[in-house]
């Protein structure tokens, strides 16, 4: 069993693949500043932080056998205007 540690695991794909991989049996725990979202409904191990602190994300990222990136900061803008 391999533990798995999402950065960004707040969004569509994160979510859906950390459900994914607790069916599987790994262990998953959620990294977020939850931007995007008003709180962290899902039933697993969430930290909040922010990908920006990079002491923080070094030191957490020891901790885990994967590490998926899916941390981003998305700016919205129209082409019409």
């Amino acid at each position: 069993m391999k533990e798995y540690w999402f950065v960004g695991g707040t969004g569509y794909i994160g979510g859906a693949t950390c459900d994914l991989l607790v069916q599987r049996g790994h262990s998953v725990m959620v990294y977020d500043n939850l931007l995007y979202e008003d709180r962290y409904l899902k039933f697993l191990p969430f930290t909040f932080g922010d990908i920006r602190d990079t002491e923080k994300v070094l030191k957490c990222a020891e901790d885990y056998d994967v590490v998926v990136l899916l941390a981003a900061l998305v700016r919205r803008f129209c082409l019409c205007c």
